[in-house]
């Protein structure tokens, strides 16, 4: 396993693109990288991490993380904003339980900041996972970053934030029931998770993504110790995928989803149904 060192990587920041007051969003898997030299644990490990990407970015930019907790939604357990534990790796846990870290209110997918703006990225965002006004719709309109740490190939969360953003026919706004709890109290707010339907045969295969990557230059890759990282810019990289998924809706998937004539979201003609509305904002088309 091959060793390297702070200044190494601080360097390999740069010749990413990471530049002072960047809003970077950070993958990692620390591991594959393989040993950073005069490091004896892994918390110092993710602590050397977190100062090298500040030493670029300085006091004037902010660290993201995904602070998943897919464990609620699997097996129902409370989330407890200030203590559930995420499943997005050691670094991400690592930022979430710093002193200086917030975190964004959402059940299953919130994120970790620290830095100059965590408070406009995790204060108060939405409901949703990838929608409107939620974190990641935020960092994308401050022109962010996302920062790959030793994962072959790149990837990046923000393409499930354009699937969202283009409203695909394979999602749905899963509403959740999962208790959540912010500072002892339980909180009295209904929140959703963009989610693709488990029985159409919605395979992904970033194969595509992965080729569009490369085809348009969306990532700059260089190589640390035994792997590599990335960056991309997110505002880019949104706009190429969200094209080709404008060419194919189903550009991210193996294959189309096996839709069902007369079952959502392939549900047919409305008539019959429609009349059992008689208010709301399409009462305008009853006879």
């Amino acid at each position: 396993m091959k060793k390297y060192t702070q200044k190494e990587l601080e360097h390999s920041f740069k010749k990413i693109g990471l530049c002072k007051g960047d809003v970077v969003y950070v993958h990692s898997r620390l591991f594959t990288l393989g040993m950073m030299e005069n490091v004896k644990s892994k918390e110092e490990l993710c602590g050397r991490v977190l100062e090298s990407i500040f030493e670029v970015i300085t006091d004037s930019g902010t660290i993201v993380v995904p602070a998943f907790t897919t464990q609620t939604a699997r097996y129902g357990v409370p989330f407890i904003l200030e203590e559930t534990e995420c499943m997005t790796g050691m670094f991400s846990e690592y930022v979430r339980c710093h002193k200086d870290s917030i975190r964004s209110l959402h059940p299953v997918l919130s994120v970790a900041a620290i830095g100059k703006y965590k408070n406009e990225i995790c204060v108060n965002a939405s409901s949703s996972n990838w929608g409107l006004d939620s974190p990641y719709d935020r960092m994308f309109k401050m022109g962010s970053k996302t920062l790959n740490l030793g994962l072959v190939p790149f990837h990046n969360t923000f393409f499930h934030y354009t699937e969202t953003l283009y409203n695909l026919p394979y999602l749905y706004n899963k509403l959740l029931n999962i208790d959540v709890y912010q500072n002892g109290y339980k909180v009295d707010k209904s929140f959703f998770l963009s989610i693709h339907y488990l029985d159409f045969n919605v395979i992904y295969d970033l194969d595509s993504l992965n080729a569009l990557e490369e085809k348009e230059k969306l990532v700059e890759n260089i190589r640390v110790g035994s792997s590599v990282i990335s960056c991309a810019e997110n505002n880019k990289y949104c706009y190429y995928v969200l094209k080709a998924l404008k060419d194919n809706p189903y550009f991210l998937l193996k294959t189309p989803p096996f839709f069902r004539l007369g079952v959502v979201p392939f549900d047919g003609i409305t008539q019959g149904r429609d009349n059992k509305s008689k208010t709301g904002a399409y009462a305008f088309l009853k006879d």
